[in-house]
């Protein structure tokens, strides 16, 4: 019956340490997945970020543009009215004046 016994013994112990080695082959698996889905979540992240930065960018540059755009605009249409009122300052003054 000893030997029945050891034998038993050692095929349960044979399964137990099949059954763990499935478990840590699983549990590895599981931590692989979630590792490719956190890696995929943070470069998702990061173009979006990325993409939010070249956004604001432009948006920012393209107001300064604007703004320029507009001195100058300004400027030509203060030098235009300072012109024109010179002009009909010295028509209203007159050919001799």
């Amino acid at each position: 019956m000893t030997g029945l016994a050891t034998s038993a013994s050692a095929v349960a112990i044979s399964a137990l340490g099949h059954w763990q080695a499935n478990m840590a082959a699983g549990l590895a698996e599981g931590l692989a997945e979630a590792a490719k889905e956190r890696a995929e979540i943070v470069r998702t992240m990061a173009a979006k970020e990325r993409a939010e930065i070249v956004r604001t960018m432009a948006a920012t540059e393209r107001a300064e543009i604007a703004k320029s755009q507009a001195r100058s605009l300004y400027a030509t249409a203060s030098t235009v009215v300072v012109a024109a009122v010179s002009i009909r300052i010295a028509r209203l003054a007159g050919p001799g004046a």
